[in-house]
């Protein structure tokens, strides 16, 4: 992946952006481009859990990349599966991408540990 594609605004690379997400709006932060396998849940522990990659990611949040689709504003449990990295999130935004997948927009709260290996 190109550090590039990381950095650009939200819908610029051809699918539409989240409600309520601003394609022209700056981020706060810049992420780092790292895949890491991570398990992501709902916190009341309905079923909807899964295995999936983050994309990008930050100390305040990240884009993974699902199979199922997220609702916006839902609370989440993220958590690696490469190291004791966790965090309860906020659903931000749930892009349909290729391939029936989703690139879903968290913003973390509450995190403990470590991703792992420096960024």
């Amino acid at each position: 992946m190109e550090s590039k594609s990381v950095m650009s605004p939200l819908g610029s690379r051809g699918v539409e952006a989240g409600h309520g997400i601003h394609a022209s709006t700056p981020r706060a932060e810049r992420r780092i481009a790292r895949a890491v396998a991570v398990h992501l849940s709902t916190i009341d522990g309905s079923p909807s859990a899964e295995k999936a990659f983050t994309e990008n990611l930050s100390s305040h949040g990240a884009r993974v990349v699902t199979k199922q689709r997220w609702k916006p504003e839902e609370c989440v449990l993220l958590k690696s599966l490469e190291s004791d990295f966790e965090s309860q999130a906020r659903v931000v935004y749930c892009q349909l991408l290729q391939r029936n997948a989703f690139a879903v927009g968290l913003d973390l709260f509450s995190p403990t540990g470590e991703w792992g290996r420096p960024w």
